[in-house]
């Protein structure tokens, strides 16, 4: 072989495929394959958060309603029970209890002081906005289901706005 045949044998380019570029080409796809994946998993993680946030959120105003119901359930007793009505009436007004009314007493306080915590505690976990929204979309209900409800409303709604709730009143009031 001659010289000439040597250089210019050396500058020919390689039969065959290129394995270099191609071995490149497949890491640049695979790590946009794993940053993709990295992405979706991210993604995934938050709209699984948001989904778990909301299911507290629900589990929260169902027991706001529980703690609702209890209150309720209090208040039904003092109206349907005059021996009830008379011992809260008694012990807030003074009058002295024997032993087993102060027991009593003590209990029908008890209720109630722990259904206004436990109401309390929802609205404070709660955002205001969801807690305002229940609570807004119950007083709806009874306004568009009682004309009684709505007579208590009007009588009450501007004691309501007296203790700093006007926002909570225009919202129980639209349309």
């Amino acid at each position: 072989m001659t010289s000439e045949q040597q250089d210019s044998s050396s500058e020919a380019p390689e039969a065959g495929f290129d394995f270099d570029s191609l071995n490149k080409w497949l890491l640049l796809l695979t790590n946009v394959g794993v940053l993709a994946g990295v992405f979706l998993l991210a993604v995934e993680i938050r709209q699984n958060h948001e989904i778990m946030q909301k299911g507290e959120e629900m589990r929260m105003l169902e027991a706001s309603h529980i703690d609702v119901a209890r209150f309720t359930e209090w208040r039904k007793n003092l109206i349907s029970d005059k021996e009830v009505a008379k011992l809260y009436a008694d012990a807030m007004t003074g009058k002295t209890l024997d032993e087993v009314d102060q027991v009593r007493f003590n209990l029908l306080c008890n209720d109630l002081i722990w259904a206004a915590v436990l109401m309390h505690e929802r609205s404070v976990v709660l955002d205001r906005q969801t807690y305002e929204q229940a609570t807004v979309t119950w007083i709806k209900d009874g306004l568009a289901s009682s004309p009684a409800f709505s007579e208590c409303w009007q009588e009450l709604r501007s004691v309501y706005v007296l203790w700093g709730y006007e926002d909570f009143v225009d919202l129980v009031e639209q349309p």
